[in-house]
């Protein structure tokens, strides 16, 4: 909390202390009559005292004088002014009942204003403002609240924020990450909100699926699992890319279930636990409800965009994290070569070694159908063939191997001088290869694209919003590309292109790979909440 020390500040408490308590509150007919005012009425009672305790709490080096006269506003100085506030607004949601034209404040601001309330207190707890007992120092400046009533808060705030969710709340939906955080700071809150989140529609959770996704080999696995199987069973199609941005970023365009469970997955780690198996089984179920066979064309298209990634900067980024292990006094030979891997995986391997290594891939996780034709079938089907411009570097595959050994064998004993020689020599020559500026050289799949052969199901990216309910058969349908590719001059050299819709519009998306951009994909939620924030003020809305 920072503490202000204007003379601005202490004149603004001491007005607002005499007003609030000069205002006599009385019950009235009108309060039966209209619930959605006496909603208003206990909670705009509650938040004064909550300003109250809180304002008292920021003014700070005062006179005693001036001590003097705001403990005489505020009458006597024992009284708990954050638990009475708490009374007060708690009370707004025992006025049940349709709101009226006269005031619409509905039962759903009520339990947002409650969890509100509460997760104010339970936050200047967190960071230590809050003392759970009170004690004989009347002088305090800080809060003090029961440990008891504390102690509550976190299963108030998880289900009044859910019940506003079901009320339609859209502010309760933007609050929802604060449910995943109060599940790890307090798992008693963890079978709450399980049981809760079964009544508020699972479209809502949409706008945090990457968050709940990071979670499924977490202890807080459980809180979250049913709401993503609840998503991926009823919007099956729900599906975007990481690493496409929609060019109008003035709304974030790009939430996913398939593409955050591919880099989840890759990610997941499990103990021998009875809990870390039942994680694993969900992972499982999940990946099964995203198999091609239930979302068509999906995986295909995501292995599509995969062909816009920048080969040059793919084997710089590998040199780098190379580099980097073998300064190390103790080397890992295990981790360089795992590097290798993934860097010779991505840039040159060639379609029949990629065939084979997803056929045994599948093999081996398969556990009901041991088919080779059938997973041969299957790891096609998934596969895009590469371009010419990704397969002008297989060409690389042989200096590669001369430098550092067939599957990096070399590496681990290699000094690093003579490891960066090599690189910089193949990078060089890597370089030379300018990005082109036609679709068919990047990916062949998407410059001959026909829904008529290819499919009718591929709808736009981008059109999953998480703030109203799916309509999936009116979604815009990908109708196919534009043959023009722009390339950006930045350091990915990311590339703009062009997706046209069944509804005769053009949708401009910027591809970006080579690198995780689930940080990115954070910080696009933010500008969005932001802009939330902002449109709700009359002159930030006016200022456009």
């Amino acid at each position: 909390m920072h503490k202000k020390h204007s003379h601005g500040c202490l004149n603004e408490t001491i007005y607002f202390i005499s007003t609030f308590f000069n205002v006599k509150y009385k019950e009235s007919d009108a309060h039966n009559e209209h619930p959605g005012l006496a909603r208003r009425h206990c909670i705009l009672t509650g938040q004064g005292y909550e300003r109250l305790a809180c304002g008292l709490t920021s003014i700070d080096s005062i006179s005693d004088r001036n001590k003097q006269k705001i403990t005489e506003l505020a009458g006597n100085k024992k009284m708990k002014k954050e638990e009475k506030g708490y009374e007060h607004i708690k009370k707004s949601l025992s006025h049940d009942g349709i709101s009226t034209q006269t005031c619409k404040y509905g039962m759903e601001e009520a339990h947002l204003s409650v969890a509100k309330y509460c997760d104010r207190f339970l936050r200047l707890k967190e960071d230590g403002y809050v003392k759970p007992e009170r004690t004989d120092d009347a002088n305090s400046e800080e809060i003090e609240i029961s440990d008891h009533l504390l102690k509550t808060f976190p299963e108030t705030i998880t289900i009044c924020l859910l019940n506003a969710m079901k009320l339609d709340s859209m502010e309760a939906v933007q609050w929802f990450p604060r449910l995943l955080q109060l599940v790890e700071y307090y798992p008693a809150t963890m079978d709450i909100l399980k049981k809760k989140a079964t009544e508020v529609p699972c479209w809502m959770f949409i706008l945090w699926i990457s968050q709940m996704m990071a979670l499924l080999d977490k202890p807080q696995a459980p809180a979250v699992k049913d709401i993503v199987l609840a998503i991926a069973r009823e919007f099956p199609q729900f599906q975007n890319n990481q690493n496409i941005y929609h060019s109008r970023l003035t709304s974030l365009e790009f939430y996913a279930i398939v593409y955050p469970f591919k880099l989840s997955r890759e990610g997941y780690t499990f103990g021998k636990s009875a809990q870390d198996k039942r994680n694993e089984t969900v992972i499982e179920e999940l990946a099964g409800l995203l198999s091609e066979e239930r979302v068509p064309l999906i995986s295909k298209f995501i292995s599509a965009l995969e062909q816009f990634g920048q080969p040059d900067q793919i084997f710089k980024d590998w040199g780098e994290d190379t580099s980097r292990l073998l300064k190390k006094k103790k080397r890992n030979g295990a981790k360089i070569l795992e590097k290798y891997r993934e860097m010779y995986e991505q840039l040159l391997e060639s379609e029949k070694e990629k065939m084979g290594r997803e056929k045994d891939n599948e093999e081996t996780q398969s556990t009901q159908d041991s088919s080779m034709e059938s997973l041969s079938t299957s790891a096609s089907m998934i596969m895009v063939e590469k371009g010419n411009y990704p397969k002008q570097f297989l060409s690389f595959r042989k200096d590669v191997e001369s430098y550092f050994g067939a599957g990096g064998k070399k590496l681990p004993d290699m000094s690093l001088k003579q490891f960066q020689k090599g690189l910089s020599t193949i990078l060089f020559a890597m370089q030379q290869k300018g990005p082109p500026k036609v679709l068919e050289e990047y990916c062949q799949w998407m410059s001959d694209f026909n829904p008529n052969t290819d499919g009718r199901g591929l709808e736009i990216p981008g059109q999953y919003d998480g703030m109203s309910k799916p309509l999936p058969e009116y979604h815009v349908k990908i109708a196919g590309f534009d043959q023009r590719v722009l390339v950006l001059t930045s350091i990915r050299k990311p590339k703009r292109i062009i997706i046209r819709g069944n509804d005769e519009k053009e949708y401009k998306f910027l591809v970006k790979g080579g690198e995780d951009l689930r940080q990115d994909h954070r910080i696009e939620q933010l500008f969005f909440l932001m802009n939330k924030v902002f449109d709700k003020d009359p002159a930030c809305r006016h200022e456009n």
